[in-house]
Protein backbone atom coordinates (compact mmCIF):
# COMPACT_ATOMS: atom_id res chain seq x y z
CA UNK A 1 0.00 0.00 0.00
CA UNK A 2 1.58 3.58 -1.15
CA UNK A 3 1.44 5.83 1.70
CA UNK A 4 1.14 9.27 0.31
CA UNK A 5 1.63 12.58 2.03
CA UNK A 6 -0.20 15.47 1.27
CA UNK A 7 0.38 18.96 1.82
CA UNK A 8 -2.31 22.52 2.29
CA UNK A 9 -5.49 23.13 3.17
CA UNK A 10 -8.29 21.62 5.42
CA UNK A 11 -11.68 23.35 5.33
CA UNK A 12 -15.13 23.16 6.72
CA UNK A 13 -17.41 23.44 3.97
CA UNK A 14 -21.52 24.28 4.29
CA UNK A 15 -22.80 23.08 0.74
CA UNK A 16 -26.04 24.21 -0.46
CA UNK A 17 -27.93 22.05 -3.04
CA UNK A 18 -29.88 25.48 -5.45
CA UNK A 19 -31.93 25.44 -8.32
CA UNK A 20 -30.14 27.85 -10.07
CA UNK A 21 -27.26 30.22 -8.63
CA UNK A 22 -28.25 33.70 -6.74
CA UNK A 23 -27.92 36.76 -8.51
CA UNK A 24 -29.51 39.64 -6.54
CA UNK A 25 -29.52 40.62 -2.86
CA UNK A 26 -32.20 38.32 -1.84
CA UNK A 27 -33.12 35.12 -0.13
CA UNK A 28 -32.70 31.83 -1.64
CA UNK A 29 -34.04 28.69 -0.17
CA UNK A 30 -31.39 25.44 -0.73
CA UNK A 31 -33.16 22.61 -1.65
CA UNK A 32 -30.31 20.53 0.54
CA UNK A 33 -27.76 21.26 2.78
CA UNK A 34 -24.78 19.69 4.29
CA UNK A 35 -21.53 20.24 6.40
CA UNK A 36 -18.37 18.53 4.95
CA UNK A 37 -14.59 19.08 4.91
CA UNK A 38 -13.06 19.94 2.12
CA UNK A 39 -10.06 21.77 0.61
CA UNK A 40 -7.36 20.37 -1.90
CA UNK A 41 -5.33 18.10 -0.12
CA UNK A 42 -8.05 17.26 2.41
CA UNK A 43 -10.39 15.93 -0.52
CA UNK A 44 -7.08 14.66 -2.19
CA UNK A 45 -6.23 12.86 1.29
CA UNK A 46 -10.13 11.39 1.80
CA UNK A 47 -9.64 10.26 -2.50
CA UNK A 48 -6.22 8.61 -1.65
CA UNK A 49 -7.52 6.45 1.28
CA UNK A 50 -10.77 5.52 -0.73
CA UNK A 51 -8.81 4.23 -3.50
CA UNK A 52 -6.65 2.13 -1.80
CA UNK A 53 -3.64 3.92 -0.65
CA UNK A 54 -2.95 4.73 3.28
CA UNK A 55 -3.19 9.14 2.93
CA UNK A 56 -1.28 11.83 5.89
CA UNK A 57 -2.22 15.26 5.86
CA UNK A 58 -0.02 18.32 6.72
CA UNK A 59 -2.55 21.29 7.03
CA UNK A 60 -3.04 24.44 9.17
CA UNK A 61 -5.79 24.19 11.90
CA UNK A 62 -6.41 26.09 15.06
CA UNK A 63 -8.35 24.67 18.27
CA UNK A 64 -11.91 26.02 17.01
CA UNK A 65 -15.02 24.68 16.93
CA UNK A 66 -14.49 24.31 12.75
CA UNK A 67 -10.63 22.61 13.52
CA UNK A 68 -11.85 20.24 15.95
CA UNK A 69 -14.45 18.91 13.11
CA UNK A 70 -12.44 18.69 10.46
CA UNK A 71 -9.83 16.79 13.02
CA UNK A 72 -13.02 14.21 13.93
CA UNK A 73 -14.01 13.86 10.39
CA UNK A 74 -10.39 13.04 9.34
CA UNK A 75 -10.25 10.52 12.23
CA UNK A 76 -13.39 8.65 10.55
CA UNK A 77 -11.92 8.32 7.30
CA UNK A 78 -9.15 7.18 8.28
CA UNK A 79 -6.75 10.23 7.33
CA UNK A 80 -3.89 10.43 9.70
CA UNK A 81 -3.59 14.51 10.04
CA UNK A 82 -1.36 14.18 13.04
CA UNK A 83 1.62 15.84 10.37
CA UNK A 84 -0.58 19.35 10.47
CA UNK A 85 0.36 22.12 12.21
CA UNK A 86 -2.09 23.15 15.02
CA UNK A 87 -2.07 26.80 16.62
CA UNK A 88 -3.44 28.05 19.71
CA UNK A 89 -5.45 30.64 18.46
CA UNK A 90 -5.98 29.89 14.75
CA UNK A 91 -8.77 29.78 13.13
CA UNK A 92 -9.38 27.18 10.62
CA UNK A 93 -10.91 28.08 7.18
CA UNK A 94 -14.36 28.03 6.41
CA UNK A 95 -16.48 28.25 2.68
CA UNK A 96 -20.18 28.51 1.49
CA UNK A 97 -20.80 26.38 -1.46
CA UNK A 98 -23.96 26.67 -3.61
CA UNK A 99 -24.04 23.79 -6.54
CA UNK A 100 -26.53 24.50 -9.01
CA UNK A 101 -28.74 21.46 -10.87
CA UNK A 102 -26.10 20.84 -13.24
CA UNK A 103 -23.87 20.27 -10.89
CA UNK A 104 -21.93 23.49 -11.30
CA UNK A 105 -20.47 25.46 -8.20
CA UNK A 106 -19.50 28.67 -6.72
CA UNK A 107 -17.60 29.11 -3.77
CA UNK A 108 -17.02 31.73 -0.69
CA UNK A 109 -14.22 30.84 1.25
CA UNK A 110 -13.02 32.48 4.30
CA UNK A 111 -9.46 31.29 4.75
CA UNK A 112 -8.78 31.23 7.92
CA UNK A 113 -7.42 33.35 10.99
CA UNK A 114 -3.89 33.30 12.68
CA UNK A 115 -2.98 30.14 10.52
CA UNK A 116 0.86 29.04 10.36
CA UNK A 117 3.17 30.87 8.22
CA UNK A 118 6.55 29.51 8.30
CA UNK A 119 7.17 25.82 7.54
CA UNK A 120 10.03 25.80 9.41
CA UNK A 121 8.61 23.63 11.63
CA UNK A 122 8.27 20.88 8.99
CA UNK A 123 11.13 18.38 9.26
CA UNK A 124 12.51 15.42 7.11
CA UNK A 125 10.94 13.11 8.98
CA UNK A 126 7.65 13.79 8.11
CA UNK A 127 8.92 11.77 4.76
CA UNK A 128 9.27 8.68 6.26
CA UNK A 129 7.52 5.68 4.60
CA UNK A 130 5.98 8.53 2.33
CA UNK A 131 5.97 7.43 -1.11
CA UNK A 132 4.88 10.51 -2.69
CA UNK A 133 3.94 14.12 -1.99
CA UNK A 134 1.20 16.09 -3.36
CA UNK A 135 1.26 19.79 -2.98
CA UNK A 136 -1.56 22.22 -2.94
CA UNK A 137 -1.20 26.03 -3.58
CA UNK A 138 -2.68 27.09 -0.24
CA UNK A 139 0.66 26.92 1.86
CA UNK A 140 3.43 28.39 -0.32
CA UNK A 141 5.67 28.11 2.01
CA UNK A 142 5.23 24.95 3.17
CA UNK A 143 4.55 23.85 -0.27
CA UNK A 144 8.71 24.88 -0.86
CA UNK A 145 9.43 23.28 2.08
CA UNK A 146 8.11 20.09 1.62
CA UNK A 147 9.10 19.63 -2.34
CA UNK A 148 13.03 20.38 -1.12
CA UNK A 149 12.36 17.47 1.57
CA UNK A 150 10.88 15.66 -1.10
CA UNK A 151 13.75 16.55 -3.56
CA UNK A 152 16.33 14.89 -1.13
CA UNK A 153 14.52 12.02 -0.80
CA UNK A 154 14.38 11.67 -4.16
CA UNK A 155 10.30 11.51 -3.74
CA UNK A 156 7.93 11.75 -6.43
CA UNK A 157 6.54 15.65 -5.61
CA UNK A 158 3.28 16.52 -7.46
CA UNK A 159 1.94 20.49 -7.05
CA UNK A 160 -1.42 21.43 -7.57
CA UNK A 161 -0.89 24.16 -9.57
CA UNK A 162 -4.76 25.72 -9.04
CA UNK A 163 -4.14 29.38 -8.49
CA UNK A 164 -2.12 31.77 -6.66
CA UNK A 165 1.05 30.20 -8.75
CA UNK A 166 3.17 33.46 -8.56
CA UNK A 167 3.47 32.90 -4.62
CA UNK A 168 4.64 29.39 -5.94
CA UNK A 169 7.53 29.48 -7.70
CA UNK A 170 10.08 27.96 -5.24
CA UNK A 171 8.01 25.08 -5.11
CA UNK A 172 7.24 24.87 -9.08
CA UNK A 173 11.41 25.11 -9.03
CA UNK A 174 11.80 22.06 -7.00
CA UNK A 175 8.74 19.45 -8.17
CA UNK A 176 8.86 16.92 -10.39
CA UNK A 177 5.63 17.11 -11.23
CA UNK A 178 3.58 19.99 -12.19
CA UNK A 179 -0.34 20.00 -12.39
CA UNK A 180 -2.30 22.68 -13.69
CA UNK A 181 -5.84 23.59 -14.04
CA UNK A 182 -6.80 25.03 -17.69
CA UNK A 183 -7.33 28.84 -15.08
CA UNK A 184 -4.20 28.24 -13.65
CA UNK A 185 -1.93 27.54 -16.24
CA UNK A 186 -3.63 30.60 -18.42
CA UNK A 187 -3.22 33.04 -15.70
CA UNK A 188 0.67 32.05 -15.02
CA UNK A 189 1.62 31.94 -18.52
CA UNK A 190 -0.52 34.20 -20.30
CA UNK A 191 -1.47 31.90 -23.41
CA UNK A 192 -4.93 30.79 -23.83
CA UNK A 193 -4.17 27.96 -25.90
CA UNK A 194 -2.97 25.49 -23.17
CA UNK A 195 -0.13 23.78 -25.19
CA UNK A 196 1.50 27.05 -25.55
CA UNK A 197 1.36 27.70 -22.29
CA UNK A 198 3.02 24.22 -21.19
CA UNK A 199 5.88 25.27 -23.35
CA UNK A 200 6.26 28.42 -21.96
CA UNK A 201 6.49 26.36 -18.46
CA UNK A 202 8.39 23.98 -20.04
CA UNK A 203 11.31 27.13 -20.56
CA UNK A 204 11.04 27.64 -16.79
CA UNK A 205 10.86 24.27 -15.03
CA UNK A 206 12.27 20.83 -15.23
CA UNK A 207 9.35 19.11 -13.94
CA UNK A 208 6.70 16.71 -15.88
CA UNK A 209 4.22 19.61 -17.19
CA UNK A 210 0.59 19.14 -17.52
CA UNK A 211 -2.78 20.23 -17.68
CA UNK A 212 -6.32 19.11 -16.50
CA UNK A 213 -8.63 19.77 -19.30
CA UNK A 214 -11.79 18.86 -17.65
CA UNK A 215 -14.02 16.42 -20.27
CA UNK A 216 -11.32 16.87 -23.27
CA UNK A 217 -9.28 14.92 -20.69
CA UNK A 218 -5.56 16.24 -20.08
CA UNK A 219 -2.87 17.09 -21.91
CA UNK A 220 0.81 16.77 -21.12
CA UNK A 221 4.17 17.35 -22.39
CA UNK A 222 5.98 14.31 -23.28
CA UNK A 223 9.72 13.88 -24.42
CA UNK A 224 9.55 17.16 -26.75
CA UNK A 225 5.85 16.59 -27.87
CA UNK A 226 2.12 16.58 -26.98
CA UNK A 227 0.33 13.74 -25.14
CA UNK A 228 -3.38 13.06 -24.78
CA UNK A 229 -5.21 11.52 -22.60
CA UNK A 230 -9.43 11.18 -23.34
CA UNK A 231 -11.65 11.93 -20.19
CA UNK A 232 -13.99 8.79 -19.55
CA UNK A 233 -17.62 9.94 -20.61
CA UNK A 234 -19.94 9.90 -17.92
CA UNK A 235 -23.10 11.72 -16.70
CA UNK A 236 -22.20 14.44 -14.29
CA UNK A 237 -23.86 15.46 -11.13
CA UNK A 238 -21.02 17.47 -9.45
CA UNK A 239 -18.13 18.57 -10.53
CA UNK A 240 -17.37 20.05 -6.56
CA UNK A 241 -13.52 18.36 -5.78
CA UNK A 242 -13.26 16.72 -8.72
CA UNK A 243 -9.74 18.15 -9.71
CA UNK A 244 -8.89 17.46 -6.35
CA UNK A 245 -9.85 13.74 -6.29
CA UNK A 246 -7.68 13.88 -9.46
CA UNK A 247 -4.63 14.96 -7.96
CA UNK A 248 -4.72 12.69 -5.28
CA UNK A 249 -5.46 9.87 -7.58
CA UNK A 250 -2.31 11.01 -9.80
CA UNK A 251 0.25 11.20 -6.57
CA UNK A 252 -1.00 7.89 -5.82
CA UNK A 253 -0.76 6.63 -8.68
CA UNK A 254 3.37 7.77 -9.28
CA UNK A 255 3.30 6.58 -5.40
CA UNK A 256 2.32 2.81 -6.56
CA UNK A 257 4.82 2.82 -9.53
CA UNK A 258 2.95 3.31 -12.30
CA UNK A 259 4.18 5.36 -15.48
CA UNK A 260 2.87 8.55 -16.31
CA UNK A 261 0.41 7.72 -18.76
CA UNK A 262 -1.59 5.14 -16.32
CA UNK A 263 -1.31 7.46 -13.13
CA UNK A 264 -3.02 9.70 -15.24
CA UNK A 265 -5.51 7.29 -16.41
CA UNK A 266 -6.24 6.15 -13.19
CA UNK A 267 -6.89 10.20 -11.74
CA UNK A 268 -9.26 10.92 -14.70
CA UNK A 269 -11.26 7.55 -14.16
CA UNK A 270 -11.67 8.67 -10.41
CA UNK A 271 -12.24 11.88 -11.05
CA UNK A 272 -15.21 11.19 -13.62
CA UNK A 273 -16.77 8.37 -11.31
CA UNK A 274 -16.48 11.62 -8.32
CA UNK A 275 -18.73 13.70 -10.97
CA UNK A 276 -20.56 10.64 -11.51
CA UNK A 277 -21.18 10.37 -7.86
CA UNK A 278 -22.25 13.46 -6.73
CA UNK A 279 -21.49 15.27 -3.78
CA UNK A 280 -19.84 14.65 -0.19
CA UNK A 281 -17.32 11.96 0.75
CA UNK A 282 -19.74 8.98 -0.08
CA UNK A 283 -18.97 10.05 -3.83
CA UNK A 284 -15.57 9.50 -3.65
CA UNK A 285 -14.59 6.19 -5.83
CA UNK A 286 -13.35 3.46 -4.75
CA UNK A 287 -10.43 1.22 -5.87
CA UNK A 288 -12.17 -1.18 -7.75
CA UNK A 289 -14.73 0.66 -9.42
CA UNK A 290 -11.78 2.93 -10.67
CA UNK A 291 -9.71 0.05 -11.91
CA UNK A 292 -12.88 -1.75 -13.86
CA UNK A 293 -13.48 2.38 -15.57
CA UNK A 294 -10.15 2.15 -16.75
CA UNK A 295 -10.29 -1.15 -18.05
CA UNK A 296 -13.65 -1.53 -19.65
CA UNK A 297 -12.93 2.46 -20.59
CA UNK A 298 -17.31 2.46 -21.66
CA UNK A 299 -19.47 5.42 -20.42
CA UNK A 300 -21.32 5.71 -17.07
CA UNK A 301 -24.97 6.76 -16.33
Amino acid sequence: MARILTLGMAVLDHVFQLPAFPESGEKYRAESYRAQIGGPATVAALAIQRLGGSASLCARLGEDANSRTIMAELDAAGVDWSPSVVLPGAVAPVSAVYIDEDGERQIVNFRGKDLAVSADMLSESLLDGVDAVLLDPRWPEGAERLAALAARRGIPSVLDAESDLEALEGAMALCTHIAFSTQGLRSYSGEEDVVLGLKYCAERFKAWLGVTHGEKGVIYLDQGGVAHVAAFAVRTLDTLGAGDVWHGAFALGLGEGRSVFQAVRFANAAAGLKCMNGTGQEALPGREETLALMTGGGTLH
